[in-house]
């Protein structure tokens, strides 16, 4: 059932840990074809991997055998360390979720857009460099190669984007966490260039709230409007439930409409 007006650009933040997000995200695939979307940008997607999806996403199921191997390497890679054999069986099944998701979309005509900066390792690399700055240079170069990618589709006609990446980047006047570093969220970047932007999160399902908690004694992070809902939900029984809640009279919040799924055993 479609809650808000269709956006030219619709936000859909996951929590990366776990695959509740994910597996909703495919079940509501062909509603978002239905309302007008044709493109999903997708985090962790390199942009200059473009000519490489384009082509898997032209191949005919069973066609794509070594193309899908390389796909999958790809999400084993950037994420964790695939060299670290403890890591490699968890990275080994996101990946095969990632590269199912893009097998939906292909079965719906939904064209995947990469978004990322060629960066090897992205994430490990970002974690591991010592400098202090550059986690805030690495933020904004990524900022760039999103929105470049994103407009140059919005340039199009009759074109609608779904970004499906990380939560952490969506919401609307959230105080800037560390402090120094910039206030705005990646939605807020594209209503300024004059794009309509809505943001759906997520609370419930598998959402790695033990991890979480352990992030913000440990760092002081903010809690999230995901912790929050999936916190109330267990302490009012309502945990098994499936229901969402519209956020948008809210000054500061983390999207537009949240989705409680019902919950999860964590990973």
């Amino acid at each position: 059932m479609q809650v808000f007006a269709v956006p030219r650009v619709l936000c859909v933040g996951d929590w990366h840990v776990g695959y509740s997000v994910k597996n909703e995200f495919i079940r509501i695939l062909p509603e978002l074809r239905r309302s007008g979307f044709t493109h999903i940008a997708f985090e962790l997607l390199h942009a200059d991997m473009q000519q490489q999806l384009d082509h898997y996403q032209n191949l005919k199921s069973g066609k794509n055998r070594a193309e899908r191997k390389a796909l999958l390497k790809h999400f084993c890679e950037i994420w964790g360390n695939y060299e670290d054999s403890s890591e490699r069986p968890l990275l080994k099944a996101m990946a095969e979720k990632f590269v199912s998701m893009i097998d939906t979309m292909t079965l719906l005509s939904l064209k995947v857009v990469g978004i990322e900066p060629p960066v090897p390792r992205m994430f490990a690399v970002n974690n591991q460099n010592p400098d202090p700055e550059w986690p805030e240079r690495f933020t904004a170069w990524r900022d760039t190669s999103w929105t470049e990618s994103i407009e140059k589709v919005l340039l199009q006609e009759d074109t609608r984007v779904v970004l499906f990446s990380g939560n952490g980047h969506f919401g609307y006047n959230i105080p800037a966490w560390p402090v120094n570093s910039d206030a705005l969220k990646f939605n807020e970047k594209l209503q300024a260039l004059g794009y309509e932007c809505a943001v759906l999160g997520y609370a419930g399902g598998d959402f790695p709230l033990q991890m979480v908690k352990e992030s913000v004694a440990e760092y002081g992070c903010p809690e999230g409007d995901d912790q929050r809902l999936t916190e109330l939900a267990m302490a009012a029984g309502l945990e098994d439930m499936r229901f969402s809640l519209c956020l948008t009279g809210l000054e500061s919040r983390d999207s537009d409409w949240i989705v409680h799924l019902p919950r999860e055993a964590e990973l």
